[in-house]
C-alpha cells in the first residue's frame, strides 16, 4: 500500500478490567506502530478500582467506555467491536492489555488478512519474561484428540521469514478480525466468558469455509494471564477446565469429549498427586481443588458464563 487512502482504518480494542497498569503500557506501546489508520477502542469491563480515572489521566483524548458489568473476554470484546462497527470501522485488532506491540505488528496483520477467505490473522507471540521463548508459534489438529494444540518453541527455532500459514487457532491475545469474518461467522460465544473464546470461533470459521492466518511477520510480547494471577491459579483452571468440556460438546465429536473429560480427572489427580502442588502448601492446594470440582460440577450441569462468586474468592489465596 503507498497511499495513505488504500489503508483500511483499524479500530484497536484493548479490554481492560481493575488492570490500569498494563493497559496504559500497552497503549504506550501502541502507540509506537507505524500503521498510519487507526483509532484505539479502551473498553472497561466496569471495573471495580480507579483503572478509568488512571488511564484518563495519561491519556485524556483516547476514549474509554464502560461496558457497563464484567462481560469476560468475549463480551467485552463483542460490546468494542459492535461499537467501532457504529463508527464506521470493519477492521478490528483485538488485543489484551498485558501485550506490547512492535512497531510493525499492525501492518503485517492487515497485509495477511488482504483476501477474501480471510476471517482472521494472528501474532507470534514471544514471552514477556523470556524473549527467548515463542509462546504461539502456529497451532495444529491433532487427531487424537480432534482439538487443536498451540505451537512453542525456542525463538532460535523458529523461521520468521516465509509465507503466512493456515492454522487451526489463533491465540487472541492479538489478532485482526473484519467485518466480513464477523457477518458469516458471528460474534464470541459469551458462554465461554473467558478461554476457548478465540478457539472456538476459529473452529466455527473453518466450517464456514473461511480461513484463519498465521503471520510470522506479526510479532508481539506477552506477559501472560494478568487478570487471573498465574495460569496455575485456581481462577485459571476453573475456566480451562469448564470451557474445554464445553468445546468439545459444541464443536467435536464424542471422542473429543471423552478426552475432555479425561483431562478434567487428570487436573484433578495432578493437583492431589503433584510433587509442584505439595510445594506451594496445602491452601493452595485447597484452593486449586475446590476450583476444580466447582468446574466439575458446572461442566455436568452444563453451566456457563462467569464463574461462581466463591472461585474469585480463593483465587486471592
Amino acid at each position: 500500500m503507498s497511499n495513505y487512502e488504500d489503508y483500511p482504518a483499524v479500530a484497536i480494542i484493548v479490554l481492560n478490567w481493575n488492570d490500569s497498569k498494563n493497559t496504559i503500557a500497552c497503549i504506550e506501546s501502541l502507540q509506537r506502530i507505524i500503521y498510519p489508520k487507526f483509532k484505539i477502542y479502551i473498553i472497561d469491563n466496569n471495573s471495580e478500582d480507579s483503572s478509568i480515572e488512571n488511564i484518563r489521566k495519561i491519556f485524556p483524548y483516547i476514549e474509554i467506555y464502560n461496558s457497563g458489568s464484567n462481560l469476560g473476554w468475549a463480551g467485552g470484546n463483542n460490546y468494542g467491536i459492535k461499537l467501532a462497527k457504529l463508527h464506521g470501522y470493519n477492521y478490528f485488532y483485538l488485543i489484551n492489555p498485558d501485550i506490547r506491540v512492535e512497531p510493525k505488528t499492525l501492518s503485517a496483520l492487515v497485509e495477511a488478512i488482504d483476501a477474501e477467505d480471510v476471517a482472521a490473522v494472528g501474532s507470534v507471540v514471544i514471552s514477556y519474561s523470556n524473549p527467548d521463548w515463542l509462546e504461539f508459534a502456529g497451532s495444529q489438529l491433532t487427531s487424537e484428540s480432534g482439538f487443536s494444540r498451540q505451537t512453542s518453541m525456542k525463538k532460535s527455532e523458529f523461521v520468521f521469514d516465509g509465507p503466512d500459514i493456515d492454522v487451526p487457532e489463533l491465540k487472541g491475545c492479538s489478532f485482526l478480525i473484519t467485518e466480513k469474518g464477523f457477518d458469516k461467522i458471528g460474534y464470541f460465544d459469551e458462554r465461554y466468558f473467558l478461554n476457548y473464546d478465540e478457539t472456538d470461533w476459529c473452529f466455527r470459521a473453518r466450517s464456514n469455509n473461511m480461513r484463519c492466518v498465521f503471520s510470522k511477520k506479526s510479532i508481539c510480547f506477552h506477559i501472560g494471564a494478568q487478570t487471573f494471577g498465574g495460569v496455575s491459579s485456581p481462577l485459571y483452571r476453573y475456566f480451562i477446565a469448564r470451557n474445554r468440556i464445553f468445546f468439545a460438546r459444541k464443536n467435536l465429536d464424542k471422542k473429543s469429549l471423552i478426552f475432555a473429560w479425561r483431562c478434567m480427572a487428570w487436573e484433578i489427580k495432578s493437583v492431589l498427586l503433584g510433587r509442584s502442588i505439595e510445594k506451594r502448601g496445602l491452601k493452595v492446594k485447597g484452593a486449586l481443588l475446590l476450583s476444580l470440582f466447582l468446574s466439575l460440577r458446572d461442566a455436568i450441569f452444563n453451566r456457563h458464563g462467569n464463574c461462581p462468586p466463591l472461585v474469585r474468592k480463593i483465587n486471592k489465596v
